[in-house]
């Protein structure tokens, strides 16, 4: 039921249904959609190499199957490559650039690293667009200048990475201060560190802001990096860690006719991994839409009581980082530029400001996180940059 074959120096054992499964050729790849033509359950359970030749030029093989259910005997061909992919997860997730590596950072470290990248060449270049996503991969915060002054300028930053979600803020949205507002951020009070949208089954990932006037007294923006946050607390504080990997986090939005309401904890980790210390997959933080928890007003049930309390201290931890001013990255959004950031990881806030001495007004868009990362992977292979340009790896 398992092949064994030669990679480089090393032998290496697979399983013959994930090899069949695995075949690329015409018959059980469409050339055009590039879709998968059966189902791995219509692999025979005793389907057996008949024959199999290797390639000692590119340690490639070619394998001739019996029993095969197309019918006749399949012939399927696999690189070096696929085998390595098929052989390892490590390989497999790498080759998918689903292992990039991020930069924890302060206000020091960002103040010295942050990046203003032209609007120009992100619209006209696809490497400053890959060095663009990559800073976000890297650090989740990154700007644009030279920004035109356009209500639709926000729109086409973020149709350069793929197709803005929309959410019901609309496709784009205005942020400036107005009479009974819907929602804190267009108020000119103080809007403290939050990530938007929890309330989503899922969350956009990516946020664009533009800023198209800014004459206000205050109303300074600033961001944190919750990872750096959490990995920290994860450091000194391991039971606390794992109550904000574990405790359920209640967020809605219930006003102006419309109810959403998602529950999830507070960290998240990578799943498909092939590190033993999984890295954080994103974040979820955002008072402002935060639900009431459910916590069972019977003190032994389950020990909800205990496990709430360990949750709050944890969120008293989390919150006291994050608010050092040490740990923020504050600036006054200047007209022409815009920030973007990832709404998955990097917290956001703005200072309160005085509506009545000028005009603040932001646009905003979002794009989700399959299509970000989908430009991504195309970027990359396209570039033929390494996985690990930017950042540093955090298996320790």
């Amino acid at each position: 039921k398992r092949l064994s074959i030669k990679l480089g120096s090393t032998f290496v054992t697979l399983d013959h249904v994930v090899l069949r499964d695995a075949c690329n050729c015409p018959r059980c790849i469409d050339s055009s959609t590039r879709q998968k033509l059966f189902q791995t359950q219509d692999i025979p359970i005793d389907i057996r190499p008949q024959n199999v030749v290797a390639s000692p030029e590119d340690d490639s093989i070619t394998i001739t199957w019996s029993t095969d259910f197309m019918g006749t005997a399949h012939v399927s061909h696999y690189s070096n490559h696929l085998l390595r992919r098929l052989t390892s997860l490590r390989t497999s997730v790498r080759a998918r650039n689903d292992d990039l590596n991020y930069v924890l950072w302060d206000k020091a470290l960002m103040e010295k690293d942050v990046q203003f990248i032209p609007y120009k060449d992100y619209m006209e270049n696809d490497e400053t667009l890959l060095f663009t996503l990559q800073q976000l991969v890297a650090y989740g915060l990154v700007f644009l200048k030279e920004v035109p002054k356009d209500e639709e300028s926000v729109a086409k930053i973020a149709e350069r990475v793929g197709y803005i979600q929309r959410s019901f803020y609309g496709r784009t949205w205005d942020v400036r201060s107005m009479s009974n507002s819907k929602n804190l951020a267009y108020t000119s009070v103080n809007l403290g560190l939050h990530m938007d949208c929890l309330y989503y089954a899922s969350p956009p990932t990516l946020q664009f802001l533009h800023c198209l006037e800014n004459t206000v007294t205050g109303g300074s923006s600033y961001f944190a990096d919750s990872f750096r946050a959490t990995e920290l607390i994860r450091i000194n504080s391991p039971n606390a860690f794992n109550s904000l990997t574990t405790f359920p986090v209640n967020f809605h939005y219930k006003n102006d006719s419309r109810y959403y309401h998602y529950t999830r904890p507070t960290v998240v980790l990578q799943e498909n991994t092939y590190l033993t210390r999984k890295r954080i997959d994103h974040v979820n933080y955002s008072p402002p839409f935060q639900a009431p928890f459910d916590v069972p007003n019977d003190a032994d049930e389950r020990g909800a009581a205990s496990k709430w309390r360990q949750f709050y201290h944890a969120l008293i931890l989390f919150g006291d980082i994050i608010g050092r001013e040490e740990n923020q990255f504050g600036l006054i959004l200047k007209e022409g530029e815009c920030v973007i950031f990832h709404n998955r990881r990097v917290l956001h806030a703005r200072r309160e400001f005085d509506a009545k001495s000028g005009e603040r007004w932001l646009k905003g868009a979002y794009v989700d996180g399959d299509t970000y990362r989908s430009k991504l992977r195309v970027l990359l292979e396209k570039f033929r940059k390494k996985p690990d340009m930017l950042g540093t790896d955090l298996e320790y």
